[in-house]
């Protein structure tokens, strides 16, 4: 599995790697989000990006792009898993950490310039 590291000696280990780089990005993007940050653009802000750790902002705009939608597909994983909770508001999906431990409670979303929380409706699939 050359495409996300140098070639080596053990696939098995190679795949163990992936998966704890998956377990990690996954807790610090929900740590991200327990932060206070409620979209998949600003939950890929606070990452770093690439093994040289870059920012965001310091990648070109492709991969900005790649990196949010990542990001987006990550908290998908999260609110199926239970540890964000995510609705709609203006076309944009927002995420709250409520069910992690974060900043406000499921179905709470502050706006960006404001202390006042809004209720809103936060719809869950049903377990399968």
């Amino acid at each position: 599995m050359p495409a996300h590291g140098p070639v080596g000696d053990s696939v098995h280990r190679r795949a163990d790697e992936l998966l704890a780089h998956h377990r990690d990005r996954l807790a610090e993007m929900a740590a991200a989000v327990g932060a206070g940050a409620w979209t998949a653009y600003l939950v890929a802000r606070t990452l770093p990006w690439t093994r040289r750790r870059r920012t965001l902002d310091d990648r070109p705009p492709y991969h900005r792009m790649l990196a949010v939608n990542d990001t987006a597909l990550h908290l998908d994983l999260l609110a199926e898993q239970g540890r964000v909770a995510t609705h709609r508001m203006g076309g944009v999906r927002h995420v709250d950490g409520g069910l992690i431990g974060g900043c406000m409670p499921a179905g709470t979303w502050r706006p960006a310039r404001s202390d006042r929380a809004i209720q809103v409706p936060v719809r869950r699939s049903p377990p399968q």
